[in-house]
């Protein structure tokens, strides 16, 4: 009996759908987080541009995070996650086709961290706002940590996947692969 209330969010449809779309999202967060200081290495062989690349992806979060939350509540939620998951995936796949030719510039890497940054901090405040509508609120709490803990495990394994895709495949592969979860 225990143990099944451990899984109670997953009866609810809806909540099942937002974990999945959840942990493909953060899956390719995570593969990105080692796949693209790969590749700044491999355009640049500076470890400076590594940092700067990132400090780009983490600074329209910092800007628009704030706006994120006040834009969930003012909006339709799902309808912001869903061009919020549009323009990650079009850009995802943009960056795989331009990383794939092997013509990946400098310049194609900053747009891509900062558009990616941008997308980002738009996704988290609707997607863990909707949680407590799809599950009745002795349940909400259990939705919650089954979302931090699917992270978690998002965290170890997508990264782990993407040093096997990259070992044997090359870092456009991995590009392509977050693509395809996004």
């Amino acid at each position: 009996r225990g143990f099944g209330r451990a899984f109670e969010a997953f009866r609810y449809r809806d909540f099942r759908f937002l974990f999945i779309a959840q942990m493909t999202n953060a899956a390719a967060q995570w593969m990105q987080m080692i796949g693209l200081p790969l590749l700044v290495l491999d355009v640049t062989g500076s470890a400076v541009h590594v940092g700067i690349v990132m400090l780009t992806r983490t600074v329209p979060a910092m800007v628009l995070g704030p706006f994120s939350g006040v834009f969930a509540d003012i909006f339709n939620r799902r309808t912001v996650l869903l061009m919020v998951r549009v323009a990650g995936t079009a850009l995802a796949i943009w960056f795989a086709i331009v990383n794939g030719t092997g013509h990946v510039s400098l310049t194609d890497i900053y747009v891509f961290a900062i558009l990616r940054g941008a997308t980002m901090s738009f996704d988290q405040a609707p997607r863990r706002a909707l949680i407590p509508s799809m599950v009745p609120p002795n349940a909400v709490v259990n939705a919650l940590a089954l979302n931090t803990g699917g992270q978690q495990l998002m965290r170890v394994s997508a990264a782990s996947f993407a040093g096997v895709i990259i070992t044997f495949w090359g870092i456009p592969a991995a590009f392509v692969a977050l693509a395809f979860l996004y």
